[in-house]
């Protein structure tokens, strides 16, 4: 009765250690997937920051020869890389504060 007894307990005490292990196993999972989606996050987050503080500065670029009047629309459009619709949109808001 005693060893019947002592081998149900150690059977629970496997069947939770196993439980148990299942269980960090996941945490272990989940933790590892945050980490990786936070990375992945920051990641995206930055080439985004680049890309506005990139257009960002062609923009200011764009005004700064405009307002000195070097270069026609279509030159400045090619060698700042924004279209020419963008370029004369800006034309437009130079003109209209002068």
């Amino acid at each position: 009765m005693k060893a019947e007894v002592m081998l149900n307990a150690l059977s629970d005490e496997r069947w939770n250690w196993i439980i148990q292990g299942k269980i960090e196993g996941q945490e272990r999972d989940i933790r590892s997937g945050l980490a990786n989606a936070e990375e992945r996050g920051i990641k995206i987050g930055e080439k985004r920051g680049l890309k506005k503080g990139m257009d960002e500065t062609k923009i200011e670029n764009a005004k700064n020869l405009l307002a000195m009047g070097l270069g026609t629309h279509e030159q400045i459009s090619q060698a700042i890389g924004l279209p020419i619709e963008k370029i004369e949109a800006l034309a437009k808001e130079i003109e209209a504060k002068a």
